[in-house]
């Protein structure tokens, strides 16, 4: 359904239009952004047909364009770190990058100041700090640090994407699909290499990003010869597969994190354990004869939720 409220010279107020959200669905599976693709609904009476002709129409791609840079300019604004929660962190006596960075990241001033204190975190926070120059944004400044540091950064030359429906089973590119699909869909997991390994050959992966989550992964060696998974903001933090072996925390995470299948264990060298749990619309579907039944489906694609989720994961 689609409300649209009239002003009083009969056109509709954009603010208060309610869009289709299978529509907007539609248009960007055909490769146009969000805002390109209200633009041809409200252009076309909300005509999905007549929306799509629109925007393939070389004629209006001005008008696409105006309507991604006005998007942009909306994202890089509210981005940018209330001075009044920074403050706060700073009279608590964390420095300022870090705190940049912490509020950019997770977007509410708890959840920063948790991050901030958490000891496991204190080598990224004093590399931002080393690192910090004035007009340089705090999210990509980190994860430059994090790279340089590890002494693993990415391969230069070009980057291929791999298909992860095709990976051999008993693979790292099988087992790293089959661990990351917990919290997203296939479609959403990108697996990039700049090796050009041929078929049968186990091939090395650069880094791995997923888009929906705003999460990036990052394979590296440790001391002890094991490659694992490293979450790229969060120094220090992998993926881990304490829940998989006869650990004697097992006995104790199993209970609290049994039931929650769609998360990721998150380890750091100093031996603490974190869940990651991505922030998905979730629903209660109707089981016959369970009227009171506790299965969760999660609505990844749902486009709404996504809009107004600032935080992709917990």
């Amino acid at each position: 359904t689609m409300l649209v409220r009239q002003t009083s010279i009969g056109r509709p107020e954009l603010a208060s239009i309610t869009y289709n959200e299978n529509s907007i669905i539609s248009l960007t599976h055909l490769g146009f952004s969000v805002a390109a693709a209200r633009l041809a609904l409200r252009e076309c009476a909300h005509n999905l047909p007549r929306a799509a002709a629109w925007l393939v129409d070389e004629s209006h791609a001005d008008d696409d364009r105006a309507a991604d840079e006005e998007e942009l300019a909306q994202v890089k604004a509210a981005s940018v770190a209330d001075v009044s929660e920074v403050q706060a962190l700073l009279d608590l006596g964390f420095p300022h990058a870090a705190s940049e960075y912490a509020l950019q990241t997770f977007g509410q001033i708890e959840a920063a100041a948790a991050w901030l204190s958490d000891a496991g975190n204190r080598s990224t926070i004093e590399a931002i700090e080393k690192e910090g120059a004035a007009g340089e944004q705090a999210v990509p400044r980190a994860r430059s640090i994090q790279h340089a540091a590890s002494g693993t950064g990415e391969a230069q030359g070009d980057l291929l994407l791999l298909n992860l429906l095709e990976a051999a089973p008993g693979s790292g590119l099988y087992r790293m699909a089959t661990v990351l699909s917990r919290i997203e869909d296939l479609a959403y997991i990108l697996a990039w290499t700049t090796s050009h390994a041929v078929a049968g050959e186990e091939v090395q992966i650069s880094f791995v990003e997923l888009p929906r989550l705003k999460l990036r992964f990052q394979p590296q060696r440790g001391p002890d010869g094991v490659t694992r998974l490293f979450l790229s903001d969060r120094a220090g933090g992998y993926v881990s597969d304490v829940m998989a072996g006869t650990h004697a925390i097992a006995v104790l995470l199993h209970p609290l994190l049994g039931s929650i299948p769609h998360a990721l264990i998150l380890e750091n060298e100093g031996g603490s354990y974190m869940a990651l749990i991505p922030n998905h619309d979730a629903y209660r579907p109707l089981v016959r004869g369970h009227p009171f039944s506790t299965f969760l489906v999660c609505d990844r694609a749902s486009l709404g939720w996504q809009e107004v989720m600032e935080a992709r994961f917990y």
